[in-house]
C-alpha cells in the first residue's frame, strides 16, 4: 500500500499484491480514499487469479514496503483466516 500524488488531482491511495520472489504484481486497487476494502480487493483479485487451491500450502507472507500496512482489523483477520502469516 502506497499513495501517490497525482498532479492536478491530490492523493491516489494505491494496494499491490505481488510475488517478491519473481518481481511480478497479480492485482491492485487504486482509490481516492484508503480503505480496508481495497486491501482485499486487491488480495482476494491475487489469490484467485493465482492459486486455486488455496493460501495455506503456499507460506504466504505479507511483506510491508515504507512501514505501509493494514491497521484494519478485517484485513488482518482475512489473511489469518486465509493462512497468510
Amino acid at each position: 500500500m502506497t499513495q501517490i500524488m497525482g498532479e492536478g488531482y491530490g492523493w491516489i491511495y494505491v494496494t499491490i499484491c505481488m510475488d517478491w520472489h519473481i518481481k511480478r504484481a497479480f492485482s491492485h486497487h487504486a482509490g481516492e480514499k484508503s480503505k480496508a476494502w481495497h486491501f482485499l480487493t486487491a488480495l482476494h483479485k491475487a489469490l484467485s487469479r493465482q492459486l486455486q487451491t488455496g493460501a495455506p500450502q503456499y507460506n504466504l507472507h505479507l511483506i510491508y514496503e515504507n512501514n505501509c500496512l493494514p491497521t484494519a482489523i478485517s484485513p488482518i483477520k482475512a489473511c489469518r483466516d486465509m493462512g497468510i502469516k
